[in-house]
């Protein structure tokens, strides 16, 4: 014993100088401990070839009238794979249909995952494999040519061509707690019969096939839990050896002694993994690994797990109509006059947007985001101009920019600027007429278009007031052009009854001379 201890400190000392000479003594860092064993990421769930290329068990006949008899490079290829031409024989060929090729499985191994295998998978139907989806082209002469859309593996001369059902997709969900230990749940059980390829052995991401289908109310998008009892551990052959050995350490001083493989039935089973099911069958299911704690072998058993329904993602948003806004410039115009309508339209949901633009009054002439409105011929009053943004989805928003044609200015008009006072009898302008006057003469330098209309009054019953009148309004009219220098076409005269006064119009451009 002090023999055996010594040699075991010699070898412990002699691996620790090798470890410390080998590399440099790292910092030690903070430790996160993780019972994960042999984790393998979850995949991220189940693609077009994952489940065109599952493969199947079913007890239904599938016809072999229609079959893969070559291909372009026939005789000298044997083998087709995507964008080869293949050769069908078959009668029930259409051009423009899609079809899958398929082909009836044997193993060539003549091994059993575990005993009675064979005879299971023999109650459950005919395996195939899914081998290829092929689209008929045309037909040459007693053979239909196909293009090859999507291959699985190599197509072979005799594999099975038969119309393309469309497989149901499935809901993946997100990883969830899983617990390693969980106990029984008491519902559906069934048995991993045989994987894809005939492997004995399978993980994350491969197809296996299951015991239990359609009759058993199995469903696509299903997930099961893969178990392994101790039962079934001491049931295999290989495990079973382990069992039949000592436990005992030889330093044990009070060594217990028992049966191993008895006592494996009393372990907790052990959840290995999860498996959705992609497809059932009338007696079986196609499933796929979507993740494991470890090697995962045909014979394991699977539970339905009994989990809370999936949460659907939420609806895509509700499509949004465009948005539009729109400016005059300027807003008030007169008749004949033009005005631009600027818009601004965009699509919430990044759709190419177009614009249309209509009025109720008007003229409009589009261009682009602009518009030009042109007012001829119309009247005073507010002009409503539409613009419509329209979507390539047929969703549309309008606004409405107002512009108003104002009412033409009042014409000029006449009006009476002064009046000028004369003593009776008299047509003398005096001091106080000539200082209305010089003001009158000032305005009509800084308004060189306007008239005056000098209206004299007097009693014109009589000959004498007429003349009395007339010279009053004259001699208003000399002293403006003659002391003011006012051009006298711009000056007119009239006489009128009234009393002794002088009364002046002025006259703006365009205006009607007061008679």
């Amino acid at each position: 014993m002090k023999h055996r201890l010594a040699v075991v400190l010699l070898v412990m000392f002699a691996i620790s100088a090798i470890a410390q000479t080998a590399a440099p003594a790292a910092p030690a860092a903070p430790q996160t401990v993780e019972f994960k064993s042999n984790y393998v990421a979850p995949v991220p769930g189940p693609s077009d070839s994952d489940v065109y290329c599952s493969g199947f068990i079913t007890n239904a006949a599938i016809p072999r009238a229609n079959y893969i008899v070559g291909g372009w490079n026939s005789p000298d290829a044997v083998r087709f794979s995507e964008r080869d031409f293949v050769y069908i024989s078959g009668p029930d060929m259409q051009e423009g249909q899609e079809y899958i090729v398929v082909r009836a499985l044997r193993d060539p191994n003549h091994y059993e995952a575990f005993p009675g295998q064979y005879a299971t998978i023999r109650s459950l139907g005919q395996p195939y494999a899914d081998i290829a989806r092929i689209k008929v082209i045309n037909h040459r002469n007693k053979v239909a040519v196909a293009t090859v859309e999507m291959s699985c593996e190599p197509i072979a001369p005799g594999d099975t061509v038969v119309t393309l059902v469309e497989r149901p997709k499935v809901l993946f969900r997100p990883t969830y707690p899983f617990d390693r230990f969980t106990p029984p749940s008491g519902t559906m059980m069934g048995r991993v019969v045989m994987a894809h390829d005939f492997d004995t052995i399978f993980g994350t991401g491969q197809t296996v096939y299951l015991n239990i289908g359609a009759d058993k109310g199995v469903k696509p998008g299903d997930y099961f839990r893969v178990v392994r009892t101790g039962e079934a551990i001491s049931r295999t052959a290989i495990d079973s050896v382990s069992a039949k050995a000592t436990l005992a350490e030889d330093t044990q001083a009070n060594p217990i002694r028992y049966n191993g493989k008895a006592l494996l039935t009393d372990f907790p089973r052990r959840n290995l993994g999860e498996m959705i099911i992609l497809n059932v069958y009338p007696r079986s299911a196609v499933a796929m690994a979507t993740y494991a704690f470890e090697d995962m072998q045909v014979g394991d058993q699977v539970e339905l797990e009994d989990m809370p329904p999936v949460v659907p993602p939420p609806p895509p948003p509700a499509p949004m109509a465009p948005t539009i806004s729109c400016s005059a410039q300027p807003t008030s115009v007169q008749s004949g006059d033009t005005s631009n309508i600027t818009c601004n339209a965009a699509s919430p949901d990044n759709r190419p947007v177009s614009l249309a633009f209509s009025t109720d009054r008007g003229q409009i002439a589009p261009n682009g985001n602009f518009a030009t409105l042109d007012t001829r011929n119309v009247g005073p009053g507010p002009i409503r101009v539409t613009a419509t943004a329209t979507d390539d989805r047929n969703m549309s928003a309008s606004m409405n920019t107002m512009v108003t044609v104002m009412a033409p200015p009042a014409p000029p008009s006449a009006s009476k600027a002064s009046e000028l006072v004369f003593k009776p009898k008299s047509s003398y302008v005096d001091n106080k007429a000539k200082a209305l006057l010089d003001d009158l003469a000032l305005r009509m330098q800084r308004e060189a278009d306007a008239k005056v209309v000098i209206m004299g009054h007097a009693d014109t019953s009589t000959p004498a007031g007429n003349r009395l009148a007339s010279a009053r309004s004259n001699n208003v009219k000399t002293y403006l052009t003659k002391d003011k220098g006012v051009d006298a076409q711009r000056v007119t005269t009239r006489s009128s009854n009234g009393s002794d006064t002088a009364e002046i119009w002025w006259v703006p451009a365009g205006a009607q001379t007061p008679q």
